[in-house]
């Protein structure tokens, strides 16, 4: 057994807009919005497409005010035109408490349509007061439910004498065959099969009187003979045999019946012909004591139907369905098996009459039949509408046909009590077979009667009463968020799937559900222990946020999916019997240990915020993903080659061996105080890496071509190499020690450099076309080269030793910061003067040019700036840099060196004045040179400004030059 500690669980990301926040009102300083969730697909039912959808929100308030109404702002795809507003008048958040889960609930109205859309939401008053937080995005879809007609179940009906081998035979194909159709077209509710058995040797179809009467009307004569029901319809005209349908079943799966279709029933059904056919059945059987039944079928007749004269035929069969495939897709046919053997006729051979109402519905009820010696589960009723076409059984077509299992005499109940008094609830419930009838007394103790199938349908009604009760044979109920405070499921042991999360319950007993396989009662339940002793097919089971000291999980070895999170009083988690085990997922627990059997096919763990001391998973080779953050972890073993994520931030690690793990992409090590080394080597599939808060001094970038982030902030690192970095799109190495940086050239998608306090002289952006965002402050650098960077929108070189930087590349500049460098007031000016026109005047400082003591900002010429729309935070009056030298810009046709008291000038015009002047703006002294270059005796000391003029059209460069 590994001795594990704990489980993490990744979290989706988030599509979240975060609008900027207000200053909130004083009362209510500390409220956060903190979260807002729901589904991406909202069913809408055909007649009533404007159905609200249902959404989850989450408010903290650590403000000094109790919240009791919240009002919500929303609108769709960022078109504010379309505003709405919703409040909540009963919030009661009290001061310094949190929103629990299951309270904040809320419903917008959305456009009438089934198309994509963003819906913005925003709170915009507490308690009717104005406040600004932040705004969320979430994307959703409605789909309308179509009632209309399902596609038919087809009656087979065989006559056969399994004692003749050539009878068999050909049975066996059908059997086979119709196996076959189930299992490639994944249809397997198609069918109902009923079998007549003659008696042996005999050469006409013999038997009970009733089965004799069917078989003279099929006009069923000499043995062996298989009657195939009419009604099985292919593009190659009906089926009237057992080669046919075989054939049909091979090559279905491949058949395309055009370009966008592919499934032959659904053509089928699309044409003229068939469209007759659909019905609608649901059947059901009740006792009515000393084994005496009725059976019972509603439904509706299609509309273009003729409903005169049509029949219900009824037969009563051993229920003992025909086998599936096994794995190579081969059916098993023992001789002389017989499937579905017919027991005798509950209506007469003819049927009965079926009386439609005016509307297409009907409501079938059979006399009372006997069914001796009876066993649940084995016998079976078949019912089928049938048009007998003049009374020729032998053409008469089936419009549909259905099937139930005579299952017990007592009708599996659950009861329930909820605390909500009045307003909508629902349950989206299923069952094992197609049309089985269920009722559900809403609270006022009338039952109302429904349909479900195998697929999950939802029922909605206004609350009658407290107490509530759904009967019949259902096996998934779905009854999340209806404030249930008990729910009662020992009446209905055949329950697989229990979806009862966000309610109030205290406590749940699984003592007869020996069927579950998924159980979610997470959410704002609060139960302080469960039994699942019973529960030994359980695969799936969610259970985080609730009260559990405790969770016996030794007798569900089938379990596949554990969540436990957010028990704060679980210390141990044993999984040693779960040898099936794939995710579980316990976080912010109590787990002092965690065992997992080494044979388990784990593939996540996500354990974080536990008092875990070491994880040994050297054993699971399948491991995906692995969260075990937050534990005073001190050894940390995985050996996964598959592994893709890895979270290990706030531990106590202090090495950590990463050379096994060839397929990670994602590495979190935030927060390791002890990490002082890391050997990346083999990890050339990093698309993530961060390790902010250690203690790394060096590490090789080389081998990481497709990093594409990356976060090392707070290490003691001298240098970066990312120069082999390719698909690099972030950096952010804040409050390292580093002196070099190289960054990779000619990148096409950085966008984000963050490297402020550090101690780097010079850096070089070169050809990085989509870089945005680059912070470069509190380093000292002396020199900044920036070429191909059209799309820098936010530069911060505050805080260096910068005196010039030529960002006349940068037109899509809208913040520049180059405050505390030391800049004159002629630099400051030169540097407003390359700045972009922009399109518009900002609403707040986007000229981050100096301190409110700074003599050089303070006397800088920021006029320059607002003529081009910038609003500098420190307003120059232009007093510190005379009108003369106010151009200074950098030109390469202008150059000027110093050596030993002389200045060499090299000059584009033909005939040129040479001016400097001191950086107050002062003229110094002039020379006239006459052709390109010239050497002047200077004595001179410290920085100016040198001006060359052309004699002719007065055109002007200016440069700065220390002596």
């Amino acid at each position: 057994m590994a001795q594990v500690m704990k489980k993490v669980v990744k979290p989706l990301q988030k599509q979240e807009v975060k609008a900027s926040e207000g200053k909130l009102p004083p009362e209510f300083e500390g409220v956060v919005f903190d979260d807002f969730y729901g589904s991406n697909f909202f069913s809408q039912p055909n007649n009533t497409p404007d159905e609200p959808i249902f959404y989850a929100f989450y408010i903290d308030n650590f403000s000094k005010t109790a919240i009791n109404t919240m009002e919500f702002e929303y609108w769709f795809d960022n078109d504010r035109s379309t505003l709405q507003r919703k409040t909540r008048n009963d919030i009661q958040l009290l001061p310094g408490e949190k929103m629990r889960d299951g309270v904040g609930f809320i419903t917008f109205h959305t456009p009438k349509d089934t198309e994509p859309h963003l819906i913005y939401i925003k709170p915009s008053k507490l308690n009717g007061i104005d406040v600004d937080l932040k705004t969320y995005v979430r994307p959703f879809r409605k789909y309308y439910i179509d009632a209309t007609y399902r596609r038919p179940t087809h009656v087979v009906e065989t006559f056969i004498d399994p004692t003749d081998k050539e009878a068999f035979n050909r049975y066996r194909g059908l059997v086979t065959s119709i196996s076959m159709m189930k299992y490639r077209t994944r249809q397997p509710n198609r069918y109902e099969f009923i079998t007549f058995v003659s008696k042996a040797g005999e050469k006409k179809f013999t038997a009970t009187p009733s089965e004799n009467e069917l078989a003279a009307k099929y006009k069923i004569s000499a043995m062996p003979r298989v009657m195939v029901d009419r009604n099985l319809m292919s593009p190659y005209g009906s089926l009237n045999n057992h080669e046919e349908l075989r054939d049909l079943s091979i090559y279905t799966p491949a058949m395309r019946i055009s370009d966008v279709q592919t499934d032959i029933y659904e053509f089928l059904l699309s044409r003229p012909f068939y469209g007759p056919g659909f019905a609608q059945m649901t059947p059901s059987v009740s006792s009515v004591g000393d084994g005496k039944f009725v059976c019972k079928v509603n439904g509706t007749i299609s509309s273009i139907q003729n409903t005169k004269g049509l029949r219900m035929n009824v037969y009563l069969v051993e229920n003992n369905p025909i086998p599936e495939p096994d794995e190579n897709e081969k059916v098993n046919i023992p001789e002389g098996a017989v499937y579905n053997k017919f027991i005798k006729m509950i209506s007469p051979v003819e049927g009965y009459e079926l009386k439609v109402n005016d509307d297409n519905t009907y409501n079938f009820k059979s006399d009372v039949f006997t069914i001796d010696n009876f066993e649940a589960n084995k016998y079976r009723i078949v019912a089928a509408i049938v048009d007998p076409c003049n009374g020729q059984l032998q053409l008469s077509s089936v419009l549909q046909s259905c099937g139930t299992v005579v299952t017990n005499e007592r009708t599996s109940e659950v009861s329930m009590t909820t605390v909500q008094a009045s307003g909508e609830m629902s349950f989206a419930l299923a069952a094992k077979e197609p049309n089985t009838p269920i009722t559900i007394d809403w609270g006022d103790g009338n039952d109302v009667s429904y349909t479900i199938g195998t697929d999950f349908s939802e029922f909605k009604s206004e609350i009658k009463g407290p107490d509530l009760k759904i009967k019949g044979n259902i096996t998934k109920l779905n009854c999340m968020t209806n404030k249930l405070k008990a729910l009662d499921i020992t009446g209905c042991p055949q329950l697989e799937v229990l979806q009862a999360a966000y309610n109030y319950l205290s406590e749940i007993d699984f003592s007869k559900s020996t069927e579950l396989q998924n159980i979610e009662i997470f959410g704002s339940n609060s139960l302080q222990e469960i039994n699942l002793t019973n529960c030994t097919k359980l695969v799936r089971l969610v259970a985080s946020q609730n009260f559990l000291k405790e969770l016996d999980l030794s007798k569900c070895p089938n379990l596949s999916y554990v969540d436990c999170s957010r028990m704060k009083q679980l210390k141990n988690l044993d999984l040693s019997n779960c040898h099936e085990v794939k995710n579980i997922i316990a976080n912010e627990c109590a787990l002092e240990s965690l065992i997992i059997p080494d044979d388990a096919p784990l593939v996540e763990l996500l354990c974080k915020s536990n008092r875990l001391p070491s994880l040994d998973l050297s054993a699971y080779k399948a491991l995906e993903n692995l969260d075990c953050s937050s534990n005073p972890i001190k050894t940390l073993k995985v050996e996964s080659p598959v592994l893709h994520t890895l979270y290990a931030m706030s531990t106590k690690i202090s090495t950590l061996d990463l050379t096994k793990l060839g397929s990670l992409k994602y590495l979190a090590l935030k927060d390791n105080a002890n990490l002082t080394a890391l050997n990346l080597d083999k990890n050339t599939e990093l698309e993530e890496l961060g390790f902010s808060n250690c203690k790394i001094e060096k590490l090789n970038f080389l081998p990481l071509s497709k990093l594409n982030k990356l976060w090392c902030s707070n290490n003691p690192l001298t240098g970066v190499n990312l120069a082999n970095c390719n698909n690099l799109k972030f950096i952010e190495a804040s409050k390292c020690k580093m002196k070099t940086l190289t960054l990779p050239a000619n990148n096409d998608v950085m966008e984000k450099v963050l490297v402020s306090d550090n101690e780097l002289e010079n850096i070089t952006f070169d050809n990085l076309s989509a870089l945005r965002l680059v912070n470069l402050r509190n380093n000292v650098l002396t020199s900044v080269v920036l070429k191909g960077t059209k799309s820098v929108e936010q530069l911060a070189m505050s805080g260096n030793k910068l005196h010039s930087v030529d960002i006349k590349d940068c037109s899509n500049l809208k913040i520049v910061g180059f405050a505390n460098n030391g800049m004159t007031a002629c630099e400051l000016n030169d540097m407003y003067s390359q700045l972009p026109k922009l399109s518009k005047f900002p609403n707040k400082p986007n000229l981050l040019n100096g301190t409110t003591s700074d003599e050089a900002a303070l006397t800088s010429n920021t006029k320059i700036a607002l003529e081009r729309n910038w609003r500098p935070k420190i307003e120059g009056d232009g007093s510190g840099c005379a009108n003369g030298i106010e151009g200074m810009g950098i030109d390469n046709e202008f150059v000027v060196s110093t050596f030993e008291h002389h200045l060499k000038v090299r000059s584009p015009f033909a005939i040129s004045l040479i001016s400097i002047y001191s950086l107050d703006g002062k003229l110094v002294m002039q020379h006239h040179l006459e052709g390109a270059e010239a050497i002047f005796s200077i004595q001179l000391s410290g920085t100016y400004i040198v001006r060359c003029t052309d004699d002719m059209t007065k055109a002007t460069l200016t440069t700065k030059v220390v002596f």
